[in-house]
């Protein structure tokens, strides 16, 4: 999950971050899915987007951590956040 830097118009940006995002599935070897979701609740501590990714194994979700396609995506859209939260979890 991240939060918008004040300065950043979020709804304007998330459309090309939801498209880089998931253009990954199919360029990085062992991921399944990935969604994005644009916050619609305007309460004070909800968060502005959320990613939810599916993985072959938990190798799977260390190799995309470490791609080059998602470091690239991950270093422009974090420029962007000024808070970051993460949960890794099996189904």
């Amino acid at each position: 999950m991240w939060k918008f830097k004040d300065d950043i118009d979020g709804p304007g940006e998330f459309p090309g971050m939801k498209k880089e995002l998931e253009a990954l599935v199919g360029t990085v070897p062992g991921l399944i899915s990935l969604e994005l979701g644009l916050n619609e609740n305007s309460s004070a501590p909800a968060w502005d987007v959320t990613l939810r990714s599916e993985h072959e194994s938990p190798r799977a979700l260390e190799e995309y951590r470490v791609h080059p396609a998602h470091k690239a995506a991950a270093e422009r859209i974090s420029s962007m956040m000024k808070d970051r939260a993460v949960v890794d979890y099996r189904r």
